[in-house]
């Protein structure tokens, strides 16, 4: 009896990598590679499930190959699963998507996302939902934290949580909160910012993330 051939969809790697730059929250992108039907676009990073992979797997190895800077400095977390039938019209393809936050110091490849105007694929809609799960999680976590790659003031803390709400906090209450959860430690070291006298320096006490209610 002939084995019955199982016609499955393909698996892939998708990763929306987010950094702040010049105040303005961007993401990796990179161009679309032997493929007409997406020609002249920018996508997010990623590539197939191999057979001896794990998701994890193919994200490191995508991270490698397209030369996403230094793994120790990208934090990354499953984000959801897009699996609508018509989302890659070269096939059936069901994306995997990871969110991730770059804390180095290189640039290269980072657009800013108030000038992105449509990806290709469905990844106009896995940027849209990285960002809302962003969004949602800098007000009950520390995930912040993994965007920073030095110590920073107190302002520059509040103006990354505003860059990435798309609104202003009060600058007073928001001092006030932080300083009520004990997330932080300041530094020996301080920075000269305008003609105010230098601010001090602070850093998050742990490396590891935090549920606490941040914003509330």
């Amino acid at each position: 009896m002939k084995e019955e051939k199982l016609p499955f969809a393909l698996i892939a790697i998708d990763l929306c990598l987010l950094k702040i730059i010049n105040n303005e929250l961007c993401v990796f992108l990179t161009d679309v590679n032997k493929d007409s039907l997406y020609q002249g676009l920018k996508c997010l990073p990623g590539g197939l499930v191999r057979l001896d992979e794990s998701a994890e797997d193919t994200l490191k190895r995508i991270i490698v190959q397209k030369g996403l800077l230094k793994m120790d400095k990208i934090y990354t977390e499953q984000l959801y699963t897009f699996s609508d039938i018509k989302r890659d019209k070269r096939g059936r393809v069901v994306s995997c998507a990871f969110l991730g936050l770059y804390s180095g110091l290189s640039e290269e490849g980072f657009i800013p996302i108030g000038k992105i105007k449509k990806l290709a694929y469905d990844h106009s809609l896995i940027l849209k939902t990285g960002l809302e799960r962003l969004k949602t999680k800098i007000e009950y976590t520390t995930i912040i934290k993994k965007l920073f790659s030095n110590n920073f003031t107190f302002s520059e803390l509040q103006k990354v949580y505003e860059i990435i709400l798309g609104k202003e906090i009060d600058k007073r209450n928001f001092r006030k909160k932080i300083d009520s959860l004990n997330i932080l430690e300041e530094t020996k070291d301080k920075r000269k910012e305008g003609r105010m006298r230098p601010a001090s320096l602070y850093k998050f006490k742990t490396k590891n993330i935090e549920t606490l209610n941040i914003l509330g």
